[in-house]
């Protein structure tokens, strides 16, 4: 069979084909296009035999699900066929992002478990998954704002500017100008976060801090990842595990 594979996210939507198990290359438009008309982002999968997914968008979500409804094709959700076990609390479970479950199956197939993984998007999501009776289990972590979000609520106080967020690093230690100290800001806020979560989950672990395997994923991965030699990237990590998922039915 041949799967379309999302990933719908409150910035960006991912696509791709899934064929023989094997991920084909990936498409990336932007959500609120996609919402307000599927149509020439999903041109180019037509002929499928399944879709297979997450989503955390919910107009999106629906713009492809009438896309699909026409084609006879009703969307599976990824999170309910993946095999990865959560252990987050019952209540709490139903509301995990299905986009961190992907991400965190991806990671274990590839690097084995424990693994941190870390979701560099509008939200940044800094996730464990240890080892419960031999087995991997999404045990949890933390979700913070992105650079985005922290630069725009600033702009929202009416005595700062809004500001979007670069791939360019800051320019300095010391910002010299109201945006630069902005730009730093968030950009060190983030990454002190993610420091200080990963050093917890070693020590939560009892391992040195250069054992713990480190994934990063997402549109930002590559400049927060650039501060741990040791990480993986896979910037699609949440398709990926995705595959793995639709490869498996």
């Amino acid at each position: 069979m041949v799967y379309l594979v999302f990933d719908l996210g409150n910035s960006r939507v991912k696509l791709a084909r899934v064929a023989d198990g094997l991920l084909g290359p990936v498409l990336v438009h932007d959500t609120a296009d996609f919402a307000a008309d599927p149509g020439a982002a999903l041109a180019g999968f037509e002929g499928i035999s399944g879709a297979l997914g997450v989503s955390t968008y919910q107009p999106a979500r629906e713009a492809l699900r009438r896309w699909l409804a026409k084609r006879g094709i009703e969307p599976v959700s990824a999170r309910e066929r993946c095999p990865l076990a959560v252990e987050y609390g019952e209540r709490l479970a139903e509301r995990l992002g299905d986009d961190r479950v992907l991400a965190a199956y991806a990671a274990v197939r590839e690097l084995g478990a424990p693994v941190a993984v870390v979701g560099c998007g509008t939200a940044v999501t800094v996730d464990l998954v240890q080892f419960r009776d031999g087995e991997p289990v999404f045990a949890g972590g933390a979700i913070l704002a992105g650079e985005g979000v922290i630069l725009a609520g600033l702009g929202k106080l009416g005595t700062l500017p809004g500001l979007e967020p670069t791939d360019a690093p800051p320019d300095a230690a010391l910002g010299s100008t109201t945006e630069g100290c902005l730009r730093l800001g968030a950009r060190v806020q983030v990454e002190a976060a993610v420091e200080r979560l990963l050093a917890g989950f070693t020590k939560h672990l009892g391992l040195p801090p250069d054992q713990l395997p480190l994934l990063f994923h997402g549109g930002d991965a590559p400049r927060y990842a650039a501060a741990y030699p040791r990480a993986t990237v896979r910037p699609f990590a949440v398709l990926e595990g995705c595959a793995l998922v639709a490869a498996g039915l």
